[in-house]
């Protein structure tokens, strides 16, 4: 069955902005919210920016030295501000499926970090 408010396309347009659809964002698609953020961080991303431990060490060299700090930061850190990031976001928009889907690659990108590293 299809939505009636976007007629299944999961996007409406508002004020000229293209929006997530706020009555496809529900219970019926969290699982699938996940199962994309998996598939997002285990596909193409990997070849387009590089591994994440190598990616997110790249950008953590650079925040060190945009913020001048004496020591570097962590992987794990990096994924916990690239999760801030969608959450300043969603905070304007918290009908955006894609920062939420984000979020969730970030937070399984972190913890997949910590269990390298045990």
């Amino acid at each position: 069955m299809s939505c009636k408010r976007c007629g299944g396309n999961h996007y409406i347009v508002e004020g000229g902005a293209k929006r997530n659809c706020p009555n496809c964002v529900s219970d019926e698609n969290k699982d699938t919210v996940l199962a994309e953020a998996e598939q997002l961080i285990q596909s193409d991303r990997q070849e387009i920016y590089g591994p994440w431990h190598v990616n997110a060490s790249r950008i953590g060299a650079g925040w060190k030295i945009i913020l001048k700090l004496n020591r570097q930061i962590t992987n794990e850190e990096v994924a916990l501000m690239m999760d801030w990031v969608k959450s300043a976001r969603l905070i304007q928009t918290p009908d955006h499926i894609d920062s939420w889907r984000d979020k969730c690659g970030y937070s399984a990108l972190g913890a997949r970090g910590i269990e390298d590293d045990s």
